[in-house]
């Protein structure tokens, strides 16, 4: 247990910093960028804030008349999202979020990979196999490093070795398999 409480710090911190949650994934250096493609967590995020955003653009909401309108009106307002006075106060007088697109836009999740060019349905599923896909991986490579702990544990190396003296004496073969003795050659 104090094993897993001391290395967890060190596998959550890189995924919640590559994720997108603090910075946004474009702005990261290019390593960073390239890891953030294997971290779990980019790919839950990304689903979950385009589940959370996702909704019909509404024809009734004008965003010329609704961004500088003010805060007291949220309640004719018909777009989703309205704005309080201190929102518009730090964005400079003007509402910056009327809907889920501009929700998406601001939060840095309009254009994000795996994205799909019809449904914001087929965007999440996409997230959830990469998810799935990296799951699999890391499973495997765990199981890789229990196989190879079990074999260091019972024969001293991780990888197989055949006949040697550390694992004991090889296969016994059978009489016919035997090698011939070699025959005398006259020189």
């Amino acid at each position: 247990v104090n094993l897993a409480l001391s290395i967890a710090p060190g596998l959550v911190m890189p995924q919640l910093l590559l994720a997108g949650i603090f910075i946004k994934v474009e702005d990261l250096p290019q390593p960073f960028n390239a890891l953030s493609y294997l971290m779990v967590a980019r790919y839950a995020v990304q689903a979950t804030v385009v589940n959370e955003f996702s909704c019909s653009e509404k024809t009734a909401c004008n965003a010329t008349v609704w961004r500088t309108s003010s805060p007291d009106q949220c309640g004719d307002s018909p777009c989703d999202f309205c704005c309080t006075s201190h929102e518009m106060m730090a964005a400079g007088g003007i509402c910056p979020v009327l809907s889920c697109n501009h929700a998406l836009t601001s939060l840095g999740m309009d254009d994000i990979w795996p994205m799909s060019e019809t449904s914001n349905e087929e965007t999440i599923l996409f997230n959830m196999i990469a998810l799935l896909i990296l799951m699999c991986l890391f499973r495997l490579q765990g199981l890789n490093v229990l196989m190879c702990s079990y074999r260091r544990a019972t024969t001293g190396s991780c990888l197989p070795c055949r006949g040697t003296a550390a694992v004991g004496p090889g296969p016994v073969r059978p009489p016919s398999a035997a090698p011939s003795p070699k025959a005398e050659v006259p020189v």
